[in-house]
């Protein structure tokens, strides 16, 4: 029987196994390098083989492919990209995730450690390939979330949108956002964890997150531009969005989505009798991004169908101007009608709504009430001086300005958009509109020429 070696202490013994599996699983990157050396010396001037490739195919069954990837992963791993040892930060990965990390560009990578699973890894790999598959121009149509739009900060962002798409998570931070080291927990559970996070009109973010004495760090996985946030920062955003009472709905202004709950299988008798022992998950070090709703498109000047008893300046071309003359149905034509009839044209002035929404000069802009009144009183004297055409098409002009409103105002509400000081206004322009008619109806020559 061989003599057993003999180690001195336990440490010393585990230390010599260390080394020797290291040299198995590292081995790949003496391997890159030896083909390296073939590829660039004239080493293999004695073999009769042409090249390397043809001389590791006949001698080692490795493929041109194969070769190509163990000389790549030591150009991008190895100790000045030209060594049998792999830089301190890449030790321990093995052959299949450096394969995969070849791919993604060094901002990533070094957001990235051995404690990642090959599948953990190639998710990150996906989500950078989705990402780089949106064009520019692509990512510009999206639009911005209306809400993110007013921040100003990257990493704000991302929690908005991550706590949107995981309830779950937010709910979790609501009840531990006091306690940073409680909030790295509910994070990152094993220590540290990947967020891929997409943010309209910006792309996917990689938020990396680790322990408390290591900075939060944000990876624009389009353009690779890294970003770090002390744990300070987080909290301070999470709390802005952590806000008392019905939280999330305040936050995201959305109801809160319905939880499906689905019954539980009954169990069989046996399994009764022998009840199985549940083995916990284990939770992914890598959330792949939720793709955001695509930002809605501004709110329409007129609705597609005229509501019963609404009427519209285009059923009337006998009062158009030339240009604004366009086939039943056209929206360019009505659309130009209502921007002119509604601010430039001489015949109707501003409405309420339009002064509201102008700038105001101090000391120089009557308020709105005062404008009102001006209005109110101008438009009294245009209805005894005014002749009937002029009447008819100030009464069409506002009844295409109120079916504008009322479109407007369906589209926000369908929306979910909660903007009520921007509603009451639309609400007081269709009221002052429909005043306005009533006033000029009520001149009997309207009322005589309207009824023939």
């Amino acid at each position: 029987m061989m003599d057993l070696v003999k180690f001195g202490t336990y440490q010393e013994y585990k230390q010599e196994l260390d080394t020797e599996l290291r040299k198995t699983t590292e081995g790949f990157v003496r391997i890159g390098y030896l083909l390296k050396v073939a590829k660039d010396t004239d080493v293999l001037k004695e073999s009769g083989y042409a090249n390397v490739y043809e001389f590791a195919q006949a001698e080692y069954n490795i493929d041109k492919s194969q070769v190509s990837r163990f000389i790549n992963i030591n150009d991008r791993f190895s100790e000045g990209g030209y060594s049998d040892r792999l830089k301190e930060h890449f030790q321990g990965f093995g052959h299949a995730k450096l394969t995969i990390m070849l791919q993604l560009p060094d901002e990533i990578n070094a957001e990235l450690s051995p404690d990642f699973t090959k599948s953990e890894i190639q998710a990150i790999r996906e989500e950078y390939d989705a990402e780089n598959a949106v064009t520019d121009l692509e990512v510009l149509l999206e639009g911005e979330d209306r809400e993110q739009k007013e921040m100003d900060n990257n990493l704000y962002k991302v929690l908005h949108q991550l706590g949107r798409e995981d309830t779950d998570l937010y709910g979790k931070l609501f009840f531990a956002v006091n306690d940073p080291a409680a909030v790295q927990e509910t994070l990152a559970p094993d220590g540290e964890k990947i967020y891929s996070i997409r943010i309209m009109g910006v792309g996917r973010m990689m938020l990396s997150v680790k322990s408390l004495d290591r900075a939060l760090t944000l990876t624009n996985m389009r353009t690779s531009e890294k970003e770090e946030y002390s744990w300070e920062e987080a909290v301070k955003f999470l709390k802005s969005l952590m806000v008392p009472g019905e939280s999330w709905q305040i936050t995201y202004g959305e109801k809160f989505p319905k939880i499906v709950e689905v019954a539980p299988v009954q169990p069989s008798l046996a399994a009764k009798e022998a009840p199985k022992k549940e083995v916990p998950k284990k939770e992914t070090k890598v959330k792949k991004a939720a793709t955001p709703k695509k930002a809605e498109p501004e709110p329409i000047e007129e609705s597609e169908e005229q509501l019963p008893g609404q009427d519209s300046i285009m059923n009337h071309p006998e009062y158009l101007p030339t240009e604004l003359k366009t086939e039943p149905g056209s929206r360019l034509g009505e659309d130009k009608l209502i921007e002119n009839v509604t601010a430039d044209s001489e015949i109707v002035d501003k409405t309420p709504l339009e002064e509201a929404e102008s700038p105001k000069i101090l000391n120089e802009e009557p308020t709105l009430e005062e404008n009102e009144t001006n209005i109110v009183e101008n438009e009294t004297e245009s209805v005894q001086n005014g002749t009937v055409e002029d009447n008819m098409r100030r009464i069409a002009g506002y009844k295409a300005g109120i079916s504008s409103g009322i479109a407007r105002l369906n589209n926000m509400a369908g929306n979910g958009i909660g903007d009520w000081e921007r509603i009451i206004q639309i609400a007081k322009d269709i009221q002052w509109r429909a005043e306005q008619i009533i006033k000029l109806e009520g001149a009997g020559d309207v009322q005589e020429h309207t009824a023939e």
